[in-house]
């Protein structure tokens, strides 16, 4: 039966007045999770481990209860991280029902008002997701359901199969830019202009206006990409203190993620090579995925490396980055680069632990491009867009670093840590829109210097993106 000290201690507002603790960072993709609770659709929200989703959870409570009023008796949070509760589940698969009755006064058949049940870390018990199905079936709209977890391993397979066309995902990523940015200058505004360009909303006056606007911010905004740029932005290694505290935070990250979500999985043979594939690979941000050669290197089978690299994107860590080629095909280099969900772990592997120091190693560039993927990814992902994200590159070295491609428009992507630009940083983007030019309309080059907008190339500053 239920444990009532945990089932309080993750459901206070069970029995006395609750609010959610004020946060340091309003999550931007808040609105849309919370919009999304009418039932229509299970809503998971997945994404790697620490970037908030349980406070987003809390967050949509919070919500619920001082915002729309619900009852707090219809409001239900579960974490399957909970082993008791698993095994209690596995013999009594209709527990959850059985608590909602005992909570609320009456069976979930019997209610009027729509009842809330979130269930957290999901990828712990997947033998559940079909009882999960089957209440979805049985009781929407009344029931509404938002899961969530840390990993795709079986949210991205059983799950598919198990809720085919019932699902709505969400992905959470670290801290963006914006959010950074707007707690610390409130007075903010910040457009996406990437995503005014997908929507055909692209207004340079206006932008124009607001680069001047921001003239005066510019020293604390560079200042602070420069501390991202090191720190990353899981929220707690962005908020640490100190640089031990962050590394302390970033190295107990690292052996948490191996020991508690890569140990048991059946298909990872040996923990110390996953690790060190895990150490190569961040080595080798923004730079081609050569499987040969990390077999080679680690003394482990390619198969084994092809298996290793699939659990990392699995669990949200690791993207590989495939060429755009169209229909042009010939003369184009045909490898994934590889890129990192958040910028701080190469500090920890590397020993590069400052800004000045990774100048001058001259591994400045790939965390720059890692960074501007992912700030890309995450304003993308709040939008109604679903653009493919690919790089571009010949076998005579002409590249553009990353290409946005949607059904009808392909926009490439330069960047440069740098506030000022030559001739020879657009000629990648000019040959690019030669080579596909029924398709391209403005060229991007995101740099650290103000708008501009001239011949159809959009200069972009880091924090437009």
């Amino acid at each position: 039966m239920i444990n009532f000290e945990i089932f309080y201690a993750l459901n206070p507002w069970q029995h006395k007045s609750w609010q959610i603790e004020p946060v340091l960072f309003e999550r931007a993709v808040a609105p849309k999770l919370i919009q999304r609770l009418d039932g229509k659709f299970i809503q998971i929200l997945t994404g790697a481990r620490r970037t908030g989703k349980t406070v987003l959870l809390q967050r949509c409570v919070d919500h619920l209860l001082h915002q729309e009023h619900a009852p707090a008796k219809n409001i239900f949070y579960f974490n399957f991280d909970d082993l008791e509760l698993r095994n209690e589940l596995k013999s009594n698969p209709n527990l959850l029902l059985e608590i909602i009755a005992l909570f609320s006064g009456k069976s979930l058949a019997e209610h009027s008002t729509p009842i809330y049940l979130f269930l957290d870390e999901v990828q712990k018990f997947p033998a559940y997701f079909d009882q999960i199905k089957l209440y979805y079936d049985t009781f929407r709209p009344k029931l509404r359901l938002m899961l969530s977890g840390s990993a795709a391993l079986e949210i991205g397979s059983q799950a598919a199969e198990t809720f085919a066309g019932r699902v709505q995902q969400t992905r959470l990523f670290p801290f963006s830019t914006k959010e950074i940015f707007h707690q610390h200058f409130t007075e903010l505004q910040l457009p996406s202009v990437l995503t005014q360009l997908l929507e055909n909303r692209f207004d340079a006056e206006v932008l124009r206006q607001l680069q001047t606007d921001l003239l005066p911010l510019q020293p604390q905004l560079h200042a602070k990409l420069r501390h991202i740029l090191v720190s990353g932005l899981l929220p707690q290694a962005y908020l640490a203190q100190s640089e031990a505290e962050r590394m302390d935070y970033l190295r107990h990250y690292r052996i948490t993620y191996l020991e508690r979500d890569i140990r048991g999985l059946a298909q990872v043979g040996n923990l110390d090579d996953f690790g060190r594939l895990l150490n190569l690979l961040i080595l080798q941000t923004g730079n081609f995925l050569n499987k040969t050669g990390l077999s080679q290197e680690l003394g482990i089978a390619q198969n084994t490396v092809r298996k290793y690299i699939s659990i990392l994107e699995q669990t949200f860590l690791l993207e590989q980055l495939e060429p755009y080629t169209g229909q042009v095909r010939k003369n184009l280099v045909k490898s994934p680069k590889i890129f990192f969900f958040d910028s701080g772990f190469f500090g920890l592997v590397s020993g590069l632990t400052n800004y000045e120091v990774l100048v001058n190693s001259g591994k400045i560039g790939p965390i720059f491009e890692n960074f501007c993927l992912s700030e890309i990814r995450k304003a993308m992902s709040l939008t109604a867009q679903f653009p493919e994200f690919h790089f571009w590159r010949t076998s005579g070295g002409a590249e553009v670093d990353f290409v946005i491609k949607t059904d009808s428009h392909l926009i490439p992507v330069e960047v440069k840590l740098s506030d000022s630009y030559g001739q020879s940083d657009l000629k990648n983007l000019l040959k690019f829109k030669a080579a596909y030019s029924k398709k391209v309309d403005k060229m991007v080059l995101i740099y650290n210097g103000p708008f501009q907008y001239s011949g159809n190339i959009v200069f972009l500053p880091i924090w437009f993106i």
